[in-house]
């Protein structure tokens, strides 16, 4: 696959962070640090036997692949903007 053009995209923090938002021009993660992480990505759910008319593989209960993750941290993110997440947080 071909990446997608990043001129004029956007990225905007918002919630329970200080400043309140924060908004990054999706050109610039280019300049930053990337990462890669190869992992196996489970899904315990539904099986795809189970419905019908979907393409691929057929399997029962749960599916397993290998994945590949790439890009900046999030962490990397934060700290550039000096971005503080409230301490009442606890997902991203």
């Amino acid at each position: 696959m071909e990446p997608v053009p990043l001129e004029g995209w956007e990225i905007e923090l918002t919630g329970l962070i200080h400043p309140f938002r924060v908004v990054i021009q999706a050109k610039d993660l280019l300049e930053m640090e990337q990462v890669e992480y190869e992992m196996i990505l489970q899904c315990s759910g539904n099986g795809r036997n189970e419905y019908g008319g979907i393409k691929g593989t057929p399997w029962n209960q749960g599916g397993v692949g290998n994945v590949c993750f790439a890009g900046v941290p999030l962490k990397a993110i934060l700290e550039k903007h000096n971005v503080q997440v409230d301490p009442q947080v606890k997902f991203l």
